[in-house]
């Protein structure tokens, strides 16, 4: 009985090595292409996809998909697994094993409406990161619009300096 858990627990956590890794390559792959496609949107698909929802895309979405790597399994593992359970414990039990089946039967709507729930509240969420992505944007924006009028000021303040000294520097070597 310990070599089959220890060998479970081995097999197990290698399972969840190389899925980790295939997760984080799939992310990696995915938010290159993102990237990539992002490089080249027009300006009109630019006003469709604002840069919030592109950040969101590849911020949180890719991540998404690179923790379900390793809980792929479960789709399938886990029915089985529940089924099996629910054999043997009837198998040991008899028909005493009913009322465990019996709660789980009544609190597996309870849980399916709580995922519900939660999944609305993530969208909600998703929505004001959204929105607080667009306002970043727009004052970083609104910052480099500033800035860049200071720097034509300073440019042109710089140059007109630059040619009061071009002057001043061709009347001293004219003079000499």
């Amino acid at each position: 009985m310990f070599v089959a858990s220890e060998l479970r627990s081995f097999v197990l956590n290698a399972y969840f090595y190389i899925m980790m890794r295939m997760g984080v390559k799939l992310q990696t792959a995915l938010t290159a292409a993102l990237y990539k496609k992002t490089l080249k949107l027009s300006n009109s698909a630019r006003r469709v996809k604002t840069v919030g929802e592109i950040v969101n895309l590849m911020a949180i979405d890719v991540e998404r998909f690179q923790m379900i790597t390793p809980q792929i399994q479960q789709f399938w593992s886990c029915p089985f697994q529940i089924t099996l359970a629910l054999t043997y414990l009837f198998i040991t039990l008899g028909y005493s094993a009913a009322p465990g089946v019996i709660i789980m039967v009544i609190f597996l709507p309870t849980n399916i409406i709580g995922s519900i729930i939660v999944k609305k509240w993530q969208v909600e969420q998703m929505k004001l990161k959204d929105e607080r992505t667009k306002m970043v944007n727009e004052v970083l924006n609104g910052i480099k619009v500033y800035i860049f009028a200071y720097l034509v000021h300073e440019y042109s303040c710089v140059h007109s300096d630059k040619g009061n000294h071009t002057t001043i520097t061709n009347s001293v070597y004219l003079n000499f």
